[in-house]
């Protein structure tokens, strides 16, 4: 059974807009040239901010305001006594602005809430390539919190390695994947990793010995 749509008025802008449950924004438009009587509502189309949230634009005297619906359905049916500062997607799915899926909660809340914490390290984890001291390929991690896991090393100084702060830590080198320059007659495969063999190839042309 549907749940049932129910409307609020959004504060400060005379009655021109409403807010549902659902999480829909609508027009109550007044549409005769005296406006002194509204018209047929029309619901808003949102838009999407850079950051996958939800946006509608609200005008007042000809003075227009972009909102999150997320936060216009929060104020208009959550309490919110404690005077929380920001609004969680308890599904994580930005676009989903149903009322039970709203709740007021403060900045460290919503920042380590659900899977938020390993998805940021996921985009930005930079995959690692373990070496001996003269360069010879020993392993690849997808992160330096990844060799810290596997292997028990610590994971800053893994990224002291990499960045030339230290000379080496465990009896290895290490390396930032990304910062290896790779030969132009080695090819890696089509989706852009290298495998294991192809890294071999790319130490021994970086690290090998001259002729």
């Amino acid at each position: 059974m549907m749940e049932k749509e129910i409307w609020k008025t959004i504060e400060g802008y005379d009655g021109k807009y409403q807010v549902s449950n659902l999480g829909r924004v609508r027009a109550m438009w007044r549409n005769n040239q005296y406006q002194n009587h509204i018209g047929k509502p029309t619901i808003l189309k949102p838009g999407k901010h850079k950051q996958g949230y939800l946006q509608v634009y609200l005008t007042l005297g000809g003075k227009r305001k972009t909102y999150f619906i997320h936060r216009l359905v929060a104020e208009a049916f959550i309490p919110n006594p404690k005077n929380l500062p920001q609004v969680n997607h308890k599904n994580e799915m930005k676009t989903d602005n149903t009322v039970e899926n709203l709740e007021w909660c403060d900045g460290k809340y919503n920042s380590n809430y659900g899977t938020r914490v390993e998805r940021w390290k996921l985009q930005v984890a930079k995959p690692i390539i373990q070496t001996t001291i003269d360069g010879k390929f020993v392993r690849r991690f997808e992160s330096a919190e990844s060799a810290e896991r596997e292997c028990g090393y610590d994971a800053s100084y893994i990224r002291q390695v990499c960045t030339g702060k230290r000379p080496q830590a465990y009896g290895y080198k290490f390396h930032n994947e990304n910062d290896l320059k790779v030969p132009a007659d080695i090819h890696t495969k089509e989706d852009g990793k290298t495998t294991a063999r192809q890294m071999i190839e790319i130490l021994d042309y970086l690290f090998g010995d001259e002729d």
